[in-house]
């Protein structure tokens, strides 16, 4: 395989992912700088999957002022998609240092592009289904509550899928 142009922007991005994601972080991640419209920063991805599943109920109740029974529902929306999305998250954690493991031992550059492929489908998977639990929370929330519920996405560094 030759490499083309094309082919090694897109290998230098992923190597420079690779790098930046291979870095521990301390506790839970911090805000990622938002990317320019259309250009998903990958190095956030992991990031974003370091926190425990379901870390950000209780501040997210917190900050929209949540009743009583809004939290009930809220939560019991989140322990539903947990058996959802925990395993892929933990499949996604999996193949990114697997991704790494590619790099660093020299695998060849189809085996490279291909993990990386593999890594975008699943991360499309991931959003989708936080997508659709933020749909259902959203229909138990005042349009106020949702004004808060996305500032508080927003300061976390989340984009808005």
């Amino acid at each position: 395989m030759q490499f083309t142009p094309e082919l090694m922007s897109s290998f230098l991005l992923a190597v420079w992912a690779a790098a930046i994601v291979s870095c521990p972080a301390l506790g839970d991640p911090q805000p990622a700088p938002q990317p320019a419209p259309g250009d998903q920063d990958k190095s956030s991805r992991v990031a974003q999957f370091k926190a425990a599943y379901g870390s950000h109920l209780e501040p997210i109740l917190a900050k929209i002022g949540a009743s009583p029974e809004q939290r009930k529902q809220i939560t019991a929306i989140v322990l539903e998609y947990k058996p959802k999305i925990e395993p892929l998250r933990v499949e996604y954690k999996q193949k990114s240092q697997e991704f790494l493991n590619f790099i660093v031992t020299g695998m060849p550059a189809e085996k490279v592009m291909a993990r990386q492929g593999e890594l975008n489908k699943l991360y499309s998977v991931i959003v989708s289904q936080y997508s659709l639990m933020r749909l259902e929370i959203r229909r138990y929330l005042t349009s106020d509550q949702c004004r808060l519920f996305e500032q508080y996405r927003a300061q976390q560094g989340w984009s808005s899928h």
